[in-house]
């Protein structure tokens, strides 16, 4: 293959011989170069140069280090003759990486680096005259230029295999409380004579080589002092000593450098959907002001007109026998046992409607209004001899049977006639605590407890709530809850099944971004970036199993659509009103194709075999099942997506998406 191969030179190599040299254009093998050039011979008419593109040498800033990540080498990990533009650049102090920004796609989430990548650090250096000492250290692939010839180079070190292996022996320089060499660096010393003008350092470095980590190490270029120590190479007036202490705290720093670099960055690529996103909000706006309001003029006041119904209604229908303080306990002591979630007989007592509709006799148990025709009170009192209920221990009581009896002639009202009565308003210091409690998942520093003190009483609550909601703190309080709710493994630590990994930094960060609900929604839902680097793609690794998406449909029905799909995941649900139809359904709008239902995906058809089961299944193994927003949660909801405002109006995804997310859906 070609060892170059540009818009004007082509070669071709064998044996790691030159055999061809031609111009493109002039392929063809009469107009090739029949000649036999060494590697030396071609350096000679073709010089390998450090690439300083002249927008970048332009762009060198005094007293500032350049830095470039160029992507897209070979996964040999061999040095090329040409670069590629860089896809990013800034500036950094000193010669000292042990990180890279961020790479994110044109929409803002997190992407990877391509495995190898390069990262060149470049500066404008005046050298004092004489003879120093430098020092290189660099974790993967290394080069030092200056002035345009390459000064010192290190290899690729010895990966993996563990203690089995020979260790590679590298010769450690010596020097003043020299940080110790990290693991997986190698460093070289280099003797540079200064002639007392400024000169051009470049340091490259291939981080990975397609089979093992792209990461920096600790990369740095650094040179011995008058102390016997070493000091971060500069062009600037930044001293960073290569020891334990400075390189700490040097790295404490840059963390917040890169994580304000990151934000900014991902904010300027958000910045391109923006146009869509106003549209998307203003038709939201559009057709939520068409509603009839509320009539509420505030929080509070739509708590008390609630409240006050509740309270009318709830004592209405309780009557004179309360059901939670009277009723409840009977019922639980005596009848739950069997007819709760057991559901023996298929009567279920602790559900009014289940009761009232009876179990396999289809006589009811509770007939409200009518005792002398309730089933209950018949098959408890001691006439019903071998059928009384419960069929061991005590019977119920002469007193008990009362109750029930004159509970049930007031309608059987499940309801608690105890009025909802709000608490007490908070002191301030109380408030405080709740309230830092709640957004940003501490209590308050003892700098905060003054700042709100001092603030007049009748404006410090307002002016707490508002400092607290641009607090960043608050997006690594909320990002715990939302990994809880989004993912069933959130381990981070040992790769496994059900593992959601680094997709935490994606929820970190759009909640740091503060976006929009249904733009989370959507960045969700759609799984783009990369799960590794921690972009929302990390969600097709959350709850793997025989069919993942079904797995993952039925965390987003519970997280955003407000219903429990557990149960469907098998059969049709016993207690709701999903079906296993239902859940696939949302599925294979989240696979993009139709899902076909495998046997382990079922109940076995031996669990029917000689009684009649609570569960039903419509759905048999092997079926097909086609993208479509299931029809049980059509209800109060404008089903038909405008379809302008879909990005990829094929994409199933999206339009699943969009129907989560649209204004009309009440879910």
């Amino acid at each position: 293959p070609p060892i170059v191969d540009d818009d004007d030179l082509w070669v071709g190599s064998s044996m790691g011989r030159i055999t061809a040299v031609g111009f493109r254009g002039q392929m063809d093998e009469v107009a090739l170069y029949r000649r036999i050039l060494t590697e030396e011979q071609l350096t000679q008419r073709y010089p390998i140069e450090p690439y300083i593109p002249k927008f970048v040498e332009g762009s060198l800033r005094p007293g500032r280090v350049r830095i470039e990540i160029v992507e897209n080498l070979s996964k040999t990990g061999s040095w090329p003759r040409r670069f590629g533009k860089p896809t990013i650049a800034y500036d950094e102090d000193v010669f000292g990486f042990f990180q890279a920004p961020e790479k994110y796609t044109t929409s803002g989430v997190r992407n990877a680096w391509t495995n190898p990548f390069l990262l060149r650090a470049s500066a404008r250096i005046v050298l004092p005259k004489g003879e120093h000492e430098w020092l290189l250290r660099v974790r993967g692939k290394g080069r030092l230029w200056l002035d345009g010839k390459v000064i010192a180079e290190i290899n690729y070190g010895k990966f993996g295999g563990g203690a089995h292996n020979n260790v590679q022996e590298v010769a450690l320089a010596e020097g003043k409380h020299l940080r110790y060499l990290g693991p997986g660096d190698r460093e070289q010393l280099v003797k540079v004579t200064g002639e007392g003008r400024e000169h051009l350092v470049v340091l490259e470095m291939i981080a990975g080589n397609g089979r093992v980590r792209a990461t920096l190490g600790e990369t740095s270029l650094s040179v011995r002092n008058k102390n016997d120590g070493f000091t971060l190479l500069s062009p600037g007036q930044r001293e960073v000593q290569l020891t334990d202490e400075d390189w700490s705290s040097y790295r404490r720093e840059r963390i917040n450098f890169y994580q304000n670099l990151n934000r900014k960055r991902r904010l300027t690529f958000r910045k391109s959907d923006a146009d869509y996103w106003q549209q998307r909000h203003a038709t939201a706006h559009e057709m939520i002001t068409k509603k009839k309001p509320l009539g509420y003029k505030s929080i509070d006041a739509f708590l008390e007109a609630s409240w006050a119904k509740a309270n009318t209604a709830a004592a209405k229908a309780a009557g004179e026998i309360d059901f939670t303080q009277t009723i409840r306990p009977i019922l639980s002591e005596r009848c739950y046992r069997c007819h709760d979630n057991k559901s023996k007989g298929g009567l279920r007592l602790s559900l009014r409607a289940r009761a009232i509709e009876g179990g396999d006799s289809e006589t009811a148990a509770i007939t409200p209004g009518k005792p002398e025709e309730s089933l209950l009170l018949k098959r408890t009192h001691p006439a019903a001899g071998d059928d009384i209920m419960p069929p061991k221990g005590k019977p119920l009581t002469q007193s008990e049977r009362g109750l029930i009896t004159q509970w049930i002639r007031e309608g059987a009202s499940y309801s608690d006639s105890e009025k909802i009565v709000p608490s007490d308003r908070t002191q301030d210091l109380e408030f405080l605590r709740r309230v830092t409690l709640d957004t940003v998942g501490v209590v308050p520093a003892q700098a905060e407890i003054e700042a709100f003190l001092k603030d007049s009483p009748k404006k410090r609550r307002a002016k707490a709530i508002n400092r607290l909601l641009t607090d960043d703190r608050w997006a690594d309080h909320w990002t715990a809850y939302w990994q809880d709710v989004l993912a069933e493994n959130p381990n981070i630590l040992k790769p496994s099944l059900n593992n959601s990994g680094p997709f935490r930094f994606w929820i970190h960060e759009a909640l740091l971004d503060n976006l929009p609900m249904d733009r989370f929604v959507t960045e969700l839902v759609m799984m783009k970036g990369n799960a590794q680097a921690g972009g929302p793609a990390g969600f097709g690794l959350a709850a793997q199993n025989d069919v993942p998406m079904a797995a993952k449909a039925h965390i987003l029905g519970a997280a955003f659509l407000g219903v429990e799909m557990k149960c469907a995941r098998c059969h049709d649900a016993p207690y709701h009103v999903s079906k296993q139809q239902d859940l696939f359904q949302l599925a294979a709008m989240l696979n993009r194709d139709p899902i076909k239902l495998p046997s382990s995906s079922s109940v076995p058809a031996i669990t029917f075999e000689g009684r009649k089961p609570l569960i039903k299944i419509t759905l048999k193994p092997g079926s097909t099942v086609e993208p479509n927003w299931p029809a049980p949660f059509a209800q109060n909801f404008l089903t038909a997506v405008n379809p302008s405002l879909l990005r990829e109006v094929k994409d199933s995804r999206e339009k699943l998406a969009a129907m989560i997310t649209a204004p009309g859906n009440e879910r």
